[in-house]
């Protein structure tokens, strides 16, 4: 099998970033606490800020980080029961045909996911996280990898690379996965390049753009690149229920789902410190999101609605309604090819504006890269 055997051309070197984020996925459980009364409140505050730092840390540094037992035993439940029936669905199959992927079915598709737009303990680590409390959800998507399925290849998916804020350090774009069941290498657990968020890697240049036609009809995908083994890459195996959150540019994929049972993960999109942006990028993440989330607004009731009107990344949702509605426009939900998607980073060339943009911010230095 020529997964485990070989590596993909120009992938990093084992380094610090990647023993660093291990040290993080590792202690996801957090230290041991001491048993001795007097010393416990003390030890368990001194031990909780320190894996907060860590893990604030690691998502700036790695672009991945994991917080333990974010999704309570309820609300779990019924996600992966929302979830399995939206899978099952045949009214979605088209959405299920990528066979690296799995489905991507949008969490518009079912009210009972609706509670993760704006859930008050995500909310609160994405703050401890320094991301601030002025996140905005653009997207999220139930992707369930079924068994015996291929490996998910090496992506990233930022979209903004023509931007300034694609070359700095904080995160303008976060995904927050939420795993349904325990993750390990044999069942497709995520796997990271950490630091590849913020570092030019030879990989970037022979990936195709993710989530395109090229990459999901792949037919040798054991000799790509995109589905090699990469020195430094570290597998971000969790437990149901925790949240997992990553910066959208860091090179992420998934290992084969070599077991019986489905592997299902809720991913989420937000984009932090949104009110803090230019109009001209607030106005784009709306346009996107109308598109790739219009069923919000054509189905759910105002009820649901109403109360998620903080986190989302548009002023009037009633205008949006009726602006869709007007429309009329029969959108192909498995269609992730937006105009208007910068898709590849600026030192890769492949994208004259990606490049003219990285040329102008990072040509006189101050841009990060190894």
């Amino acid at each position: 099998d020529d997964r485990g055997s070989g590596t993909a051309r120009g992938c990093p070197a084992p380094g610090m970033k990647a023993l660093a984020l291990a040290a993080v996925v590792a202690a996801r459980v957090g230290a041991a606490m001491p048993s001795t009364p007097a010393t416990a409140t003390t030890a368990v505050a001194e031990t909780s800020a320190a894996a907060t730092a860590a893990r604030r840390d690691a998502l700036l540094r790695d672009g991945v980080t994991v917080v333990p037992g974010v999704l309570e035993e309820n609300l779990l439940q019924t996600l992966r029961t929302a979830a399995a029936e939206l899978v099952a669905d045949d009214a979605h199959a088209a959405l299920r045909r990528d066979p690296y992927t799995g489905s991507l079915i949008s969490v518009s598709k079912d009210e009972r996911l609706a509670e993760l737009i704006g859930h008050a303990a995500t909310l609160e680590a994405f703050k401890e996280l320094g991301l601030g409390d002025d996140a905005r959800w653009l997207s999220g998507y139930v992707i369930s990898k079924p068994p015996k399925s291929p490996s998910l290849g090496w992506h990233q998916d930022a979209w903004y690379w023509d931007r300034r804020e694609a070359y700095e350090t904080a995160p303008l774009q976060i995904f927050a996965m939420y795993y349904l069941s325990d993750t390990r290498p044999e069942n497709g657990c995520l796997r990271v390049l950490p630091g590849s968020h913020r570092a030019p890697r030879a990989l970037h240049a022979v990936l195709g753009e993710a989530h395109g036609d090229a990459v999901r009809n792949e037919t040798d995908w054991a000799a790509s690149p995109a589905h090699r083994r990469c020195d430094g890459e570290v597998d971000v195996a969790v437990r149901a229920g925790d949240l997992v959150v990553g910066d959208a540019r860091v090179l992420h994929g998934a290992h084969p789902n070599d077991s019986d049972e489905r592997r299902t993960v809720i991913t989420m999109w937000h984009m932090p410190a949104f009110a803090s942006r230019e109009a001209s990028l607030r106005r784009q993440v709306a346009a996107f999101h109308s598109r790739l989330s219009q069923d919000v607004y054509l189905s759910w009731p105002r009820a649901l609605l109403e109360p998620l009107r903080p986190h989302l990344p548009v002023d009037d949702a009633d205008a949006v309604r009726d602006e869709l509605r007007a429309a009329g426009d029969d959108v192909d939900d498995f269609d992730q090819s937006l105009g208007g998607y910068v898709r590849t980073p600026g030192w890769t060339g492949a994208d004259a504006r990606s490049r003219r943009a990285w040329e102008e911010i990072c040509g006189g230095g101050g841009c990060v890269s190894e």
